[in-house]
């Protein structure tokens, strides 16, 4: 589905076709939306079936406490390769939001 602004077309947004998947999965593309990854990658990873069949035995909140374990067992598919350590770890940011100013 596209949509038609003015004479450009654009792709209906990621969060039209996500709003209705379980908060936890949105949690998980919100976390794989801070790594390099493709749309193929974004597939595999948040779907869980796809997950499971790319070695990947982990719920949508075991990948959120702990993204490392994509490069552990990912390991890819006809369309992407696996996701890298430093693919994950370039992506991992810290938490802010519960620290501590120490200032």
């Amino acid at each position: 589905m596209r949509v038609t602004r003015n004479t450009c077309t654009m792709p209906v947004y990621a969060g039209l076709r996500w709003r209705g998947e379980p908060e936890s999965r949105r949690e998980l593309l919100r976390t794989l939306a801070r790594f390099s990854v493709t749309t193929e990658r974004v597939e595999r990873v948040a779907h869980p079936l796809k997950r499971n069949d790319a070695g990947i035995p982990f719920d949508e909140l075991a990948l959120i406490a702990n993204p490392c374990l994509l490069a552990e067992f990912d390991l890819g598919d006809k369309e992407s390769d696996a996701l890298t350590f430093e693919t994950v770890d370039h992506g991992m940011l810290p938490d802010l939001r519960n620290s501590v100013s120490s200032g």
